[in-house]
Order: C-alpha cells, then structure tokens, then sequence
C-alpha cells in the first residue's frame, strides 16, 4: 500500500510516516519510480509506535524495542526491557491512591487512602 493509505488506515500523517521511516521505525520498499510502498504488516506496526508514543517511550527506544522483538536480538533486549519496567513502574506509582496534604508549618503528608 501506498504512503496515503496507511495514513488513512491508521489516522496518523504522512509527515509521521515520513519521520517514522527517518527514526528506523518503518522500512517500506521503495518502488521502481520511487514511491514507498508498504506491507499489511505496516498498519500493525504504525498503530504499536502510536500506543508507545502514547505511553511516554521515545522513539529511539521503541525502535531498540521494535528491533528486538522483529529481529530477535538478544543484545537489544537485554538493554530495552529494564526501559518498559521502569516506564511501567512509574505509571503505576503515578496511578496509586495516595494523596497528600500541607499542614500549617508548610509540611507535606501523604494520606494512603487503600
């Protein structure tokens, strides 16, 4: 498929797309008068970089995580998972129930409400 259709497919912009393939996050196949051409697997992969991107992962290391799972290399795993346990860990905390408060003397408490 074409730049346009997968942009139309995924709701992202050819100028993502663009940058997408700059970054080493996409790699379509250039065509004899040199449009991009792109595989069904292109559609998958767009909406997996938008789903990191919208968790905070940039996209140096959504394309260490990309290059992991696609090619199976064990080096780049080794350096990329600690970076979605973190990520995760940090969402996590972010969500938790606790709040805190400032008393009079300008201290801060936290109140765990579980």
């Amino acid at each position: 498929m074409k730049i346009g259709e997968l942009a139309a497919r995924t709701g992202v912009s050819i100028r993502s797309l663009r940058y997408y393939e700059q970054q080493g996050l996409l790699t379509p196949v250039r065509n004899e008068n040199g449009y991009r051409e792109y595989s069904m697997l292109a559609e998958e992969q767009v909406r997996t970089i938008q789903l990191y991107l919208n968790l905070g992962l940039t996209t140096e290391q959504i394309a260490g995580f990309l290059h992991c799972v696609l090619k199976n290399k064990e080096a780049f795993c080794a350096e990329v998972f600690p970076i979605f346990r973190q990520k995760n860990r940090r969402d996590r905390s972010a969500d938790s129930p606790a709040e805190s408060y400032q008393d009079e003397s300008g201290g801060t408490h936290a109140i765990d409400s579980g």
